[in-house]
């Protein structure tokens, strides 16, 4: 899969030379899964967990390389530093801060941390929860998830594709990149269902529409397939529909 995100973006670099800090920047955070030990009855825990509502991966019992992590956030630190040098000394700051189990728990659980922590400790846990993701994927359980967050780690969506065939929606988690079925209608964040309070509007491209909710006033960036040919990488796809973070920004709704 980070062999598809890398390619995708590496294509789009010299279709999108405005993206090209954005893009250099995401190129250096791909990284490959890292081989984690996992419990034998991790499957079985992770089924139960989410029949009861709950994400697979529970923060408490989650078994990392801690030092391995510490190392990687470390690295992404690093990343952030050189692509933009007004946050070194901050980057490096939260990066320190955040090594310990305790601040990973605290982030899993959904605690509150500021944007540039938040994007370090993303971007440094992917790799490593991948095994977790994709062993919670393979239940049963997954398949029939409809939360309004991620059956894997909890996370929030930050981007939605509705497929070709008949517009379903699947949503995609902005921690694990993990990708679920979800209501085709309806606000994912706070699940208001009223269509007065609900819409979406386009941003200059056809297959891009922007969903917004006027009762949390968050918005989710979406690939309407049957719009387009292209069969995208989603994790490339949100980075490269950037553009739709600011036009919501603008607009007052917030991610």
């Amino acid at each position: 899969m980070n062999h598809d995100v890398r390619e995708a973006l590496a294509r789009a670099r010299a279709d999108r030379p405005e993206l090209g800090a954005t893009i250099a920047l995401q190129l250096d955070l791909v990284a490959e899964p890292r081989a984690t030990r996992i419990d034998v009855d991790f499957a079985e825990r992770a089924a139960a967990r989410m029949a009861a509502g709950l994400p697979a991966i529970d923060p408490v019992t989650l078994r990392l390389d801690w030092e391995a992590f510490a190392r990687r956030l470390g690295e992404v630190a690093e990343i952030v530093a050189s692509h933009k040098p007004s946050l070194a000394a901050a980057a490096r700051e939260a990066a320190e801060q955040a090594t310990t189990r305790r601040s990973v728990q605290f982030f899993l659980d959904g605690g509150p941390v500021d944007a540039l922590a938040a994007f370090l400790l993303t971007h440094a846990l992917r790799p490593f929860l991948r095994p977790f993701v994709e062993a919670a994927l393979a239940t049963a359980e997954a398949a029939r998830w409809s939360g309004g967050f991620c059956p894997a780690c909890g996370g929030a969506p930050d981007f939605a594709v509705l497929e070709a065939d008949a517009g379903a929606r699947r949503l995609l988690c902005g921690r694990c990149d993990a990708e679920w079925a979800h209501a085709r209608t309806g606000c994912p964040f706070c699940g208001n269902q009223d269509r007065e309070t609900l819409g979406y509007f386009g941003t200059g491209e056809a297959a891009h529409r922007l969903y917004v909710c006027d009762r949390c006033n968050r918005y989710l960036k979406t690939l309407d397939l049957r719009a387009t040919w292209r069969r995208p990488s989603l994790p490339a796809e949100r980075v490269l529909a950037v553009g739709m973070d600011l036009a919501a920004a603008r607009a007052g709704y917030h991610a």
